[in-house]
């Protein structure tokens, strides 16, 4: 039996995650409510919508900040890639610019980029988007 094989069981016994959400994706996703994560994008006005596409990958279906250029979209972009990065998951998603007042293609593409996003090949799960850059974000390492 391997070290993983031992220890899950064991963590499984002190943690209130179930087996199906052992994953990596599963377990960003669960934190995103645990760590205050939504909580803290609400209240810096980013609405966020995720949906886990692998076992360590989440595609970010929408993310918004309600007023732009307050640095509120910055901040909350931040607080998502650290958790990802402490889960070791993967982020995508299509930037495409969207609402009343949507940015530029090209500034929203530097957004993202400056987060650490870069242009990528679809996730075969990932919704068809059209018009939208696929973009993925690689966790980095502490």
């Amino acid at each position: 039996m391997s070290t993983l094989d031992a220890f899950i069981p064991s963590y499984l016994a002190i943690t209130s995650y179930d087996v199906a959400a052992i994953d990596p994706a599963s377990r960003f996703e669960d934190d995103l409510s645990r760590a205050g994560i939504v909580d803290a994008l609400i209240a810096l006005g980013v609405s966020l919508e995720t949906e886990v596409l692998g076992s360590d990958e989440v595609w970010i279906q929408n993310f918004k900040a309600q007023r732009q250029g307050g640095g509120a979209g910055t901040r909350g972009l931040a607080l998502l890639c650290e958790l990802a990065d402490d889960h070791g998951v993967t982020l995508c998603l299509s930037a495409k610019p969207y609402g009343d007042a949507p940015m530029a293609p090209e500034v929203l593409v530097r957004f993202y980029a400056r987060a650490g996003f870069a242009p990528s090949i679809p996730h075969p799960d990932a919704p068809e988007v059209e018009d939208g850059l696929f973009m993925r974000r690689y966790p980095r390492s502490a």
